[in-house]
């Protein structure tokens, strides 16, 4: 199979993954407001499952590497059985479904991007093309969403077969080739060898992923603000066009960490989300929008994935990015933590530039680390 086609469509049916994800996270919170209230107990609940089911990603990478990843898609398909039996159910059972389609999709990330990443040596361009289409079925998820059946029973059947219709994709494209298995030891050996880098890297990516939840929900009220409450500016500003750029940054991000060392962008991303969160904070008008759209997502993204990447060998790729997930939603979870403590939008931008902060001096350790080996 050419490289060309099955990159491709492994791009599309991630697109379709997080599409389907996004369209539940956008019905189900308007779901349970029409029908509970305004439960934010519930709401908050489904968050932390939503986070917290991508855990299991290190364990699920680690099996994709022994039992081999074209069978641990199969798996995937416990996700959209899952929202088919949301649809069948209903709300009342919603958190340990979705916990439950959480882990398929974890499954999905997971092998996938593994394929992709042993399949084309951990370069950034490949991991670019494969990851694009991901900001973009978030964005696309919130203006898709109004123009569904808003009924629960419908509305979960439609998104258990997009994400049925994603995992065959990946299964059926599976590029040839030679994928050699590795055993449990070798994997537990190679962590030991990388033991102190592997540590300092995800507390990075923790340390990153909790400093960029603050910014995605502190700024909130302020961009609602700026567009004067209107639901489609609003949506323009804080989700599609977010996206767009999102998109376009991925492959700059691929550019750099290939053209250049991959520390470089990774020490790069907090640096500047210092400066768009000082300026978030002191600005006002039109300028946020500029700094509100700037990807450093993509950067941070990209160049912790293939940093990562490039510690452990090709067979060991799933596990790989099983690390770096698991490190991500350790960092969400820590931003629940914390903002029952920083209730304010000062505080939130005080614990945001502290934490970014933390994690360039981390990124210092680490290149002292490599430097050394």
């Amino acid at each position: 199979m050419s490289r060309g086609y099955w990159l491709y469509i492994y791009s599309i049916s991630l697109f379709i993954i997080i599409l389907s994800f996004g369209l539940h996270v956008v019905f189900s919170r308007y779901y349970i407001r029409s029908v509970y209230g305004y439960e934010y107990n519930l709401v908050i609940m489904l968050g932390a499952v939503e986070l917290s089911s991508s855990i299991s990603s290190l364990f699920i990478g680690i099996g994709a590497d022994i039992l081999g990843r074209r069978k641990m898609l199969l798996l995937g398909y416990i996700g959209p059985m899952a929202y088919f039996l949301i649809s069948i159910l209903g709300i009342k059972y919603i958190i340990p479904l979705i916990f439950l389609a959480g882990i398929g999709e974890s499954i999905l990330l997971t092998s996938s991007a593994g394929i992709v990443l042993d399949k084309g040596g951990s370069t950034g361009s490949y991991y670019a093309i494969y990851s694009a289409g991901m900001p973009i079925g978030w964005g696309l998820s919130g203006l898709i969403f109004p123009m569904l059946p808003y009924d629960i029973s419908i509305y979960y059947k439609i998104v258990a077969l997009l994400e049925t219709i994603s995992v065959t994709l990946l299964y059926i494209c599976y590029p040839g080739g030679d994928f050699t298995k590795v055993s449990l030891r070798d994997i537990i050996n190679s962590f030991k060898y990388v033991g102190k880098i592997l540590i300092l890297f995800s507390m990075v990516i923790i340390l990153l992923s909790s400093s960029i939840e603050f910014f995605w929900n502190g700024f909130y009220f302020k961009l609602l603000d700026l567009t004067g409450g209107d639901p489609i500016f609003f949506g323009l500003i804080y989700n599609t066009s977010p996206a767009i750029f999102g998109f376009i940054g991925r492959f700059m991000a691929g550019y750099l960490v290939d053209k250049y060392d991959p520390w470089y962008t990774l020490t790069l991303t907090p640096l500047i989300l210092i400066i768009v969160s000082t300026g978030m904070y002191l600005l006002s008008g039109y300028i946020l929008i500029i700094l509100w759209l700037i990807p450093v997502y993509a950067l941070y993204e990209v160049s912790t994935t293939i940093s990562v990447s490039r510690l452990l060998s090709k067979v060991e790729q799933a596990s790989a990015v099983g690390v770096v997930t698991v490190s991500r939603s350790i960092g969400g979870l820590l931003m629940f933590l914390l903002s029952s403590i920083t209730l304010f939008s000062l505080g939130n931008v005080y614990m945001t530039i502290l934490q970014l902060s933390t994690a360039v001096f981390v990124i210092l350790l680490l290149y002292r680390f490599f430097k050394r080996s």
